[in-house]
């Protein structure tokens, strides 16, 4: 299905309050991590038990980045960080690798809204890489969680790759 339209159905399902089957179609979208996050918050534990059920349904970095968001909301740093270093594993080694098929592709990253108040995102919108910022600490959310949770060797790693697809 196409990202957009994928999109639509989320919030139409979030409209209609069918708030888990929103979450879960949030979560399986690239680039809309940050609304499933943002609809799992209030019901953390719920979310987290749901997002785990119907983990195969989801391709794994988009599972991973928001179950770690889940734990760190219910203050679990160090299962949080697990979540986002499996994500991190899961980069393409080859062109052909996909979302599809369960990895980052490789010229691509885990995108999040800016932390700008100078510039705002437009809400319920798709995060995309290299559209809302330029793959950094900005913009990367492997990155971004890497650097908060003080685990700086992953975050060289991801800032190393991505100032590969920049060269």
């Amino acid at each position: 299905e196409e990202p957009h339209a994928a999109l639509q159905r989320a919030r139409t399902l979030e409209q209609e309050g069918k708030m888990e089957q929103a979450f879960l179609a949030y979560a399986a979208i690239p680039g809309a991590q940050h609304l499933a996050v943002q609809l799992g918050r209030p019901k953390a534990e719920d979310m987290l038990a749901t997002l785990r059920k119907h983990a195969d349904e989801i391709p794994t970095p988009l599972a991973k980045v928001v179950e770690g968001d889940l734990l760190l909301h219910l203050g679990k740093p160090d299962e949080a960080l697990a979540c986002y270093r499996a994500a991190a594993r899961c980069v393409a080694a080859s062109e052909e690798q996909g979302w599809a098929s369960g990895h980052i592709p490789a010229e691509s990253y885990l995108a999040e809204p800016v932390a700008d108040r100078d510039h705002a995102f437009p809400h319920g919108q798709l995060a995309k890489p290299f559209a809302t910022g330029p793959g950094s600490h900005r913009d990367n959310w492997l990155v971004r969680r890497f650097i908060a949770l003080e685990a700086w060797e992953d975050a060289g790693r991801e800032l190393a790759r991505i100032w590969k697809i920049h060269r």
